[in-house]
């Protein structure tokens, strides 16, 4: 979820570690089951926003993307930098990730106010073969 799907580069830079080689077939499942994980946090949390704060939706929504956006796609870059790239997609794997990070940098506030950036991170994911780490 690159919420788009979303998922972006660590705190550190560091790039995705290919030291314990994973095949494609078996990092895109990996990575799909942890966007899933995220996915499904972030659109509950949609959910109660629409549902439970209607009188103010946009200041709930911006607290929502703070309270739980944020933390599931920091927790869904985290998970899939950890699996290491598979040989030869490293570039395309770290572009995911730095798409999502930088997500993630621009804050709740302007989240809130538009999708668009998610877009970007979406479309990487859903290149790579991850339809479940993109929101689009």
């Amino acid at each position: 979820m690159l919420v788009g799907g979303a998922c972006g580069g660590s705190s550190d830079g560091a790039p995705a570690s290919n030291a314990a080689t994973i095949s494609k077939t078996v990092f895109v499942r990996k990575a799909e089951a942890i966007c899933a994980v995220s996915k499904r946090k972030i659109l509950a949390g949609f959910q109660r926003v629409g549902s439970e704060h209607a009188d103010h939706f946009q200041e709930a929504k911006i607290a929502m993307m703070a309270e739980v956006v944020t933390p599931a796609l920091e927790a869904q870059n985290r998970k899939i930098r950890a699996l290491g790239a598979p040989a030869g997609d490293a570039a395309q794997v770290n572009a995911i990730l730095e798409t999502t990070q930088a997500v993630i940098e621009e804050g709740p506030k302007k989240l809130a106010r538009s999708y668009t950036f998610y877009r970007e991170a979406g479309k990487l994911a859903r290149e790579y073969g991850l339809p479940t780490c993109s929101f689009e």
